[in-house]
């Protein structure tokens, strides 16, 4: 969101990005954004801090630990050289890349599970009988639960 010089108030970047006042306040807290402030105390929010808090967003929003974030925030200054934070980033984006990694496996996986699920239950389309293992002892939904555990959710348990 550069647009030159513009500076946002926290409650503009807070709609923006569909966050609360209150978690920008709190990521300025933990020293993850550093917006400048007027003389009476308002936050302004530069292209720069509406980008960073937008990414820091992102992360935690994956799950990402506060306390890597951090780590991420505060590699460059905490570096004696150029060298030093470019090996230091490298280390901290690579771990996140990992991490990603195994987000987009699991959500492949329940992705998988979803589609198997939606499989089973469209062959119940135009079933005239009650959707219950009573009431329709074949029903490939309820037999496919196996095949798509998904299907748990929507099945309840039967009482006697």
């Amino acid at each position: 969101m550069s647009e030159g010089w513009h500076q946002w108030k926290i409650g503009e970047v807070a709609d923006q990005l569909g966050t609360t006042t209150r978690t920008l306040r709190f990521y300025e807290e933990q020293g993850l954004l550093h917006p400048r402030r007027t003389a009476r105390g308002t936050r302004l929010y530069s292209g720069h801090d509406w980008e960073r808090a937008r990414m820091i967003l992102r992360l935690a929003a994956l799950g990402i630990p506060l306390e890597e974030i951090r780590a991420l925030v505060a590699a460059r200054g905490a570096s004696r050289s150029g060298d030093e934070a470019s090996h230091r980033v490298h280390g901290l984006l690579a771990r996140l890349h990992r991490e990603a990694e195994a987000q987009k496996a699991e959500c492949e996986a329940i992705m998988a599970e979803i589609d198997a699920a939606d499989r089973l239950v469209r062959q119940c389309y135009d079933c005239p009988n009650p959707p219950t293992p009573q009431g329709c002892p074949h029903c490939p939904a309820y037999r496919g639960r196996e095949e798509a555990p998904m299907l748990e959710v929507v099945w309840q348990e039967e009482t006697g």
